[in-house]
């Protein structure tokens, strides 16, 4: 939810299609799995939000949670 994270690329348009290639959609993947692990390894998090969107070219991937830092 946008409660977790203040970035507004969490308040684009939910419908927006991010065309990715093959080797793309895996990296991202990973990364996301990752991510959520950490997330739930050690930030005792109530809540996570996963973005991803192009920004002036680029894949722009955000991953944000609201837990303890540190």
């Amino acid at each position: 939810s946008s409660d977790v994270c203040s970035s507004d690329l969490l308040r684009t348009n939910p419908d927006y299609e991010v065309v990715l290639d093959d080797g793309q959609a895996t990296a991202l993947f990973r990364i996301v799995q990752e991510s959520l692990t950490n997330v739930l390894k050690h930030a005792n998090a109530g809540a996570v939000a996963v973005a991803l969107d192009v920004v002036d070219g680029q894949i722009r991937l955000e991953v944000c949670d609201n837990g303890e830092i540190g």
